[in-house]
């Protein structure tokens, strides 16, 4: 909502629409999951169902937006001109950044062990599942991935925030109330903006509606 609010009030589809799509991506695949409880299962001799394809292939696609986001927007990486990092850098040696790349691409696809069969961990150790036992180790990881996150993308706003001695990149909405226009231009342009916005909600409730209504 925060994405599609601020598309609307400046009308930039680019980053807003696509961060708002990744968002929206990533929501539908959670609802599609809690809704369908046996996507995971293997049952012997039939393989996987369409809608169990359908819902892997839309968690990698997802995991892949949102990896990419990280590393082009988020920490504004993956410049050739500069060994596929950037210009400005704050730490000193470029190996942090490799690693970071490499790292976060592994943690994020680290959900996957999930989808290993029930029958090949069941003995894993003194009867406890494997995704049992890798639960707690993963909760971590995720804690790392966020926290070393949040260090690149705070090093990488401080660079752009201080480029060119500028502080912000947006007057905060609240500072800012200008008159609205009423131009046949700006009508049109809200028009747009609105349908764009009613479209991306309508992917989402159709999916929503199809995870709960789905029978398998």
């Amino acid at each position: 909502m925060q994405c599609i609010r601020r598309y609307f009030d400046t009308g930039k589809r680019h980053p807003n629409l696509p961060n708002a799509f990744k968002y929206a991506l990533a929501m539908m695949v959670t609802i599609f999951s809690v809704f369908n409880p046996g996507l995971k299962e293997h049952r012997t001799g039939t393989g996987w169902q369409a809608y169990q394809a359908a819902w892997t292939t839309a968690y990698v696609v997802s995991t892949l937006y949102t990896y990419s986001w990280d590393i082009f927007m988020d920490w504004s990486l993956g410049n050739k001109n500069f060994f596929f990092l950037r210009e400005r850098r704050m730490f000193r040696h470029r190996s942090y950044y490799y690693c970071a790349i490499v790292a976060d691409l592994v943690l994020r696809f680290l959900w996957t062990y999930t989808l290993i069969p029930e029958k090949d961990q069941g003995s894993f150790s003194n009867g406890v599942s494997l995704s049992l036992a890798v639960a707690p180790f993963a909760a971590a990881a995720e804690i790392c991935r966020r926290t070393m996150w949040s260090f690149f993308r705070l090093e990488n706003e401080h660079l752009n925030n201080t480029a060119g001695y500028r502080r912000v990149k947006h007057i905060p909405l609240h500072f800012d109330t200008p008159l609205e226009s009423t131009s046949a231009q700006e009508k049109k342009r809200r028009c747009t903006v609105l349908l764009e916005i009613v479209l991306l909600v309508a992917i989402v409730l159709t999916v929503s509606c199809v995870a709960v209504l789905v029978k398998h």
